[in-house]
């Protein structure tokens, strides 16, 4: 049991009970608070797990340290445990969390840690111990002005969907390194860098000293103030680069690491032997062509070629329109050469063919503005009819994307067929045609 951790004892042995309230890890179970000596840390560039927000501690036995590692992963001491909260925001934009998953990653021998999911309840006061796969179903208000729900399946993992990303070659643990810790964080009322809380707790086996800004540091891939190549390749070094980096992955050799060179990542004009979705194969990333890209595909295909694969059967549009801006501001580089923090503007006003289509159900919607101005996206029928606005306001220059779920005005699936889109900005109009499939 990890009881003694609240206790102070040396616990040696850990092993999860079927209540979370019999652990210990919490002093207090509603409110999620940590036990003393759990430490609690944060992340600068979250792994997508279909939009839940994610509250995150670390536990060491008694007497046991970390072994640092500036540019490679940490090594934990044997019964090391992580724990990670998953709330989900059942109404969009308003932080209207509920807690409902309790993870745990215990590292049980050298190179093997074995991962135990809690299920909470509706009231968020107590988390039982699944023993295999499980899933909740969720109303999420997505749509705020028309209180359309949206039912999602939250899918619990078991412990062999978290050996899948958590591999030896990625040191197994993945938020706990370097440059994903280099970051301020709250003590109280002061904030601190992280890695200096962890020197000052005395978790690390040698002094890692102070010169936190010559270490590795991802930057927060929407944080718009900062630089856009920083950002890309932060958001596909939490996100990818567990599998995709050299000995991992076997059919395609790439290195979504961010401590890689843009040529060392070998992504463009790469083009996979495999082959992709039963058609010629572009490049992984063509660079000014995010339609021409298997990553940017395969981020926003909701089928069998989804990237990532575990927990992420929403899609992540935020991140879809950091890559395509990413892509598109590539297509003025080479592959030699590194990426400018400035971000060039289009040279033409353009709407693009929309991504997948035929789409079901949802699809991503590409456009590029040339000039400042009202911009509006709309559907239509076949008819004439309007079906939906999907962007109406003012907008800079620069490269967008706008999202569609299949649904009219009123929150209604529409039905199979074709539809056109349009993009308006000032004089300019571009419409094209999209396929809905039932």
């Amino acid at each position: 049991m990890l009881l003694g951790i609240i206790n102070g004892g040396a616990v040696q042995a850990v092993q999860p009970t079927p209540k979370l309230s019999d652990t210990g890890v919490f002093s207090a179970m509603s409110e999620q608070r940590f036990a003393g000596s759990v430490v609690p840390y944060q992340v600068i560039s979250p792994l997508w797990s279909d939009g839940s927000y994610k509250t995150r501690g670390l536990w060491l036995p008694s007497g046991t340290k970390i072994d640092f590692s500036r540019d490679g992963s940490w090594t934990f001491p044997l019964k090391t445990v992580m724990i990670k909260n998953f709330y989900m925001d059942l109404v969009a934009n308003q932080h209207k969390r509920q807690i409902i998953e309790t993870r745990f990653l215990i590292k049980e021998s050298a190179e093997h840690w074995t991962g135990y999911s809690y299920r909470w309840n509706e009231n968020g006061t107590e988390a039982t111990l699944l023993p295999d796969r499980a899933t909740r179903t969720l109303n999420l208000v997505e749509d705020q002005q028309n209180g359309r729900e949206d039912r999602y399946t939250y899918e619990f993992p078991n412990g062999e969907d978290c050996t899948t990303c958590h591999v030896a070659e990625a040191g197994f643990v993945l938020g706990l390194k370097t440059a994903q810790l280099n970051t301020e964080h709250p003590i109280g009322e002061q904030l601190q860098n992280q890695l200096r809380t962890f020197s000052d707790l005395d978790l690390f086996s040698t002094d890692i000293g102070n010169d936190f800004d010559r270490m590795p540091r991802l930057v927060d891939p929407m944080d718009e103030s900062a630089d856009l190549d920083s950002r890309a390749r932060s958001y596909l070094d939490a996100n990818c680069s567990n599998c995709h980096r050299p000995e991992v992955v076997g059919r395609t050799v790439m290195d979504m690491r961010s401590s890689a060179s843009l040529e060392e990542m070998d992504l463009l004009y790469v083009y996979p032997a495999w082959g992709y979705m039963d058609s010629e194969a572009p490049s992984l990333i063509t660079p000014g062509q995010p339609e021409n890209s298997i990553l940017f595909l395969r981020m926003a295909d909701q089928g069998a070629y989804r990237m990532p694969k575990l927990a992420s059967s929403r899609l992540d549009e935020k991140a879809l329109f950091l890559m395509r801006r990413w892509i598109m501001h590539l297509g003025g580089e080479t592959a030699d050469t590194a990426v400018s923090s400035a971000l060039t503007s289009p040279v033409k006003t353009h709407l693009h063919q929309n991504i997948p289509n035929p789409l079901n159900p949802h699809t991503i919607i590409g456009y590029d503005v040339d000039r400042a101005g009202l911009i509006k996206v709309d559907i239509y029928n076949m008819t004439g009819q309007k079906v939906r606005t999907l962007v109406q306001g003012e907008q800079m220059p620069g490269y967008y994307t706008a999202y569609w779920d299949g649904r009219d005005e009123a929150g209604a699936v529409v039905g199979p067929g074709v539809y056109l889109y349009q993009l308006q900005a000032g004089k300019f109009r571009q419409v094209r045609k999209m396929t809905v499939l039932k």
